[in-house]
This record gives structure tokens, C-alpha cells and sequence, in this order.
């Protein structure tokens, strides 16, 4: 029984592997979405003991949404000095990726990262924010191009708004025999 389980697991976990989206790349989100009636489950370390758990759900097609909450001092000793609220997250794709051009996607995010100080994280939350992505597929597997624009909630000290780029490769290796 147990090696049916282990090799039902080897057999799956690629193929459902496949079919999750990418959602960030880095720090920074992409218009990938959580499959609906699925969910990803993050935890994010920082300084201090300090971490953030994420929880994501797809609940439409085009939508899925997101709570986060964490601390400092949850790791090792210490009293732990909690955030002092939840982290709302939300993500709606308005445009699908099509062969030509690619993939829009809505979101708000009141999660920042690392430490809480001073009325803000340390690295801010994106905010409200339009992402892009488009991907190709070859071959040798598939290169994901995504950009991305942003207002922080906790813009009050700077006012201004952030932008990203990035790129992604997966490699496909194909039997040669």
C-alpha cells in the first residue's frame, strides 16, 4: 500500500505540477492565478524570529483572493510581537493571454514584508497593482515575460509608485530515445 501511495504521488506531483500558474516571480506579482477550487499556501522568514504565513484561494476563473499574517520573535525566544493586522489580498485577471498578446491581471495586496517599524514593513506592499505576463512555449520548455506597475498603501512618506520586469525560463528535457 505504501509503495502505491509513493508511486501515485511521484506520478502526480509533476503533472499537477504543470498545471499550477505562476504567481510572483521574486517579490513581485505576475498575472498567473490559483487554479479555482485550489490553494497555495506560503510562509515568508524575515530578521528577528520573524515570519508570515499566506494563504490563497481561487475562487473564480478570473478571481482569487488572500489573507497573510504573521510576527516577529515566532522563532526563538522572546515575547512575540504580532502585526498589527491582516493582510488582505486580492487578484483578478481582467484579459487572458491570448497567442498574441498577453495576460492582465487586477490586484491589491496590504501585505509588506520583514519587520513592522515605524507604521510600515520594511519593504512595503505592493498595493493596488497591474501586472503583465506573456509566455512562449518551445521545444526545450517555456520563457515567461512579465512587467508590472504599482501604488503602495503606505506610500505617504514617498507618494510615488514602483515598476518590475522579469523573465522566467522552465527547461523541458525530452528523451532522446
Amino acid at each position: 500500500m505504501q509503495r502505491l501511495i509513493l508511486c501515485l504521488c511521484i506520478a502526480v506531483g509533476p503533472a499537477a505540477a504543470d498545471r499550477a500558474e505562476l504567481t510572483s516571480l521574486v517579490d513581485s506579482p505576475t498575472a498567473g492565478l490559483v487554479n479555482k477550487g485550489h490553494y497555495a499556501v506560503n510562509v515568508r522568514l524575515f530578521v528577528d524570529g520573524g515570519a508570515v504565513g499566506h494563504l490563497h484561494v481561487g475562487v473564480l476563473k478570473r478571481l482569487s483572493v488572500g489573507a497573510s499574517f504573521g510576527g516577529e520573535q515566532l522563532i526563538g525566544t522572546g515575547a512575540v510581537d504580532w502585526n498589527p493586522r491582516v493582510g488582505l489580498a486580492a487578484r483578478c485577471r481582467i484579459i487572458e493571454e491570448g497567442y498574441t498578446w498577453p495576460a492582465l491581471l487586477l490586484g491589491f495586496d496590504s501585505q509588506g514584508i520583514g519587520p513592522y517599524r515605524d507604521r510600515r514593513y520594511q519593504v512595503k506592499s505592493k498595493g493596488i497593482y497591474l501586472a503583465l505576463s506573456k509566455n512562449y512555449t518551445s521545444m526545450l520548455g517555456e520563457l515567461g515575460v512579465h512587467a508590472g506597475v504599482n501604488v503602495s498603501r503606505e506610500d505617504a512618506d514617498d507618494g510615488d509608485w514602483s515598476a518590475w520586469l522579469g523573465i522566467d525560463k522552465s527547461l523541458r528535457f525530452m528523451a532522446l530515445f
